[in-house]
């Protein structure tokens, strides 16, 4: 397994090593210089084989000439074969040329200073040198020979030469230099683009210490929520025992029953809620009554309030059913009404209205007022962030209003009061 494992991590150690190789300016610089010497073997290959193909050339021409200028020389005409020779003055590649009989001796011919003719006309191997290519070719007719051929041409100049293959070098330099500057400037861009992986990964390591950070932070604050929702509860079954302790009707015992009742299932569904919290569990929606949910909390409300304290409950009759989870839907009122509560020490009204919102995405509304000191506007723009609290003590969910309104299909832009909910 092992040795599976290693033999798949060899291709991508090379692909790393080749790319590091190339990102460096020294690997552009060699490939430029390889680039420029490939350029001059290529530029020598070239003129190597123009020169084997001007000496092809040299040897046909002079085949040429030999043909030509047979019929003359065997019938004697010299002033002809004079007049074919100096004819190829015309061009200036043509140095010497001559016309040799059978014995070697010269018929016709001329030569351009400082090349001179030869004394014999002999066949012979053809000669080159650096500028010169010297051929020849027997003279024949009806299968006799008649005579010799000389025939001298010059090749170009090594600075005609380089003339000739200097767009190709210039060619090939901007190709190299063009491979050295890009090799530079990709070698530029991957130490960037490595310094910029380098902050990412350092990022996100401050990133995750910063989620740790207030998940602790969170902790500490679920902690007092739990106890504040906790002491609620046992305030409300408090309260209603002593009420039980000095009333006798039947109809008053019953309802502080039901509110004992229902703060103990709301107990029960708060330790429900904790643990998924701590699992992460996903909310529990269900549709819902709004107005017989709303109802059925009014006893526990009432608990709640103190003297001073004045409860209005006002549900539009027509009230859509909801898709919420009931038990958010509960934390999230019960905890309103308690700060509202907690913000009129000296009473006050507080007043759950809802109402309908038709549009293109059917809402409903629920608006809890109260009459005191509200939240100073530079909280407000943080109080449904998780756990977010401007009392001593978080409730165990202070999110649940904004998580209930988005179950219910909600979307508001914040805690501003609509005026369909009589805000």
């Amino acid at each position: 397994m092992k040795r599976l494992l290693a033999a798949q991590d060899a291709p991508e150690t090379v692909r790393k090593l080749t790319l590091r190789l190339v990102a460096t300016p020294l690997m552009a610089g060699l490939v430029a210089i390889l680039l420029l010497i490939a350029g001059a073997i290529f530029a020598y290959r070239i003129d190597q084989i123009s020169h084997a193909e001007k000496l092809r050339q040299a040897n046909v021409h002079a085949q040429i000439l030999a043909n030509g200028i047979a019929a003359p020389l065997a019938s004697g005409d010299v002033r002809t074969l004079h007049e074919y020779l100096d004819a190829l003055h015309a061009d200036p590649q043509i140095m010497a040329v001559a016309a040799y009989d059978a014995a070697g001796r010269f018929i016709a011919g001329y030569a351009v200073p400082p090349v001179k003719l030869p004394p014999r006309g002999e066949l012979a191997r053809p000669l080159t040198s650096a500028r010169d290519l010297i051929s020849t070719a027997a003279i024949k007719q009806g299968g006799s020979r008649l005579g010799t051929i000389y025939l001298h041409t010059s090749l170009d100049s090594w600075p005609r030469r380089a003339t000739r293959y200097l767009g190709l070098g210039i060619i090939v330099l901007m190709a190299a230099l063009l491979i050295a500057t890009l090799g530079a400037s990709y070698a530029s861009l991957h130490e960037a683009h490595s310094r910029l992986q380098t902050e990412i990964a350092n990022r996100e390591q401050a990133e995750e210490a910063l989620r740790q950070s207030q998940k602790m932070e969170a902790l500490g604050q679920l902690t007092g929520g739990v106890a504040h929702d906790f002491n609620n509860l046992l305030m409300i079954a408090s309260g209603s025992l002593d009420l039980m302790d000095r009333t006798d009707d039947p109809d008053k015992l019953d309802k502080l029953r039901a509110g004992i009742r229902h703060a103990v299932e709301r107990g029960a569904r708060l330790t429900q809620q904790l643990l998924s919290f701590s699992r992460s569990s996903p909310l529990k929606t269900e549709v819902v009554d709004l107005a017989e949910r709303i109802h059925g909390m009014e006893a526990l409300l009432d608990r709640l309030t103190t003297s001073g304290i004045e409860l209005d409950i006002d549900l539009a009759p027509d009230l859509w059913p909801v898709e919420v989870d009931p038990s958010e839907l509960e934390v999230a009122l019960l905890n309103i009404a308690i700060n509202a509560r907690d913000a009129m020490p000296d009473g006050g009204p507080v007043r759950i209205v809802a109402r309908n919102l038709p549009g293109e995405a059917d809402r409903v509304c629920i608006a809890i007022t109260d009459a005191g000191e509200g939240i100073s506007p530079e909280m407000l723009d943080r109080i449904f962030d998780p756990f977010f609290t401007t009392t001593a003590a978080a409730a165990l969910d202070p999110d649940a209003g904004a998580r209930a309104e988005r179950d219910a299909g909600g979307g508001g832009d914040g805690p501003a009061s609509h005026p369909a909910c009589g805000g």
